[in-house]
């Protein structure tokens, strides 16, 4: 689940509804997650920043962000993933 206000994802577990772990983001709101088809890692929107955080989830780090150029608006597309990031 992402965690808009606290620049994280957070896993949660499903039978006792608490946080287990915050995966931080490295940015603000920070909305919609795709997780890889392999289940390594974590793709987030970052709807102020324009970027998405690529997390890895087994160290439950951030990576990297990837930024959009200024000149062109933000399109993320995540081939065969049916998921789509517009800005």
């Amino acid at each position: 689940m992402t965690a808009e206000l606290a620049n994280a994802v957070d896993v949660i577990d499903p039978s006792t509804r608490k946080v287990l772990v915050e995966i931080p983001t490295g940015e603000p709101q920070s909305h919609m997650l795709v997780i890889s088809p392999d289940g390594y890692r974590g793709y987030t929107a970052n709807v102020s920043a324009g970027s998405v955080s690529v997390l890895d989830l087994a160290k439950r780090t951030l990576i990297t962000t990837i930024s959009r150029s200024q000149e062109r608006p933000a399109h993320f597309h995540f081939a065969g993933w049916q998921t789509h990031f517009h800005s």
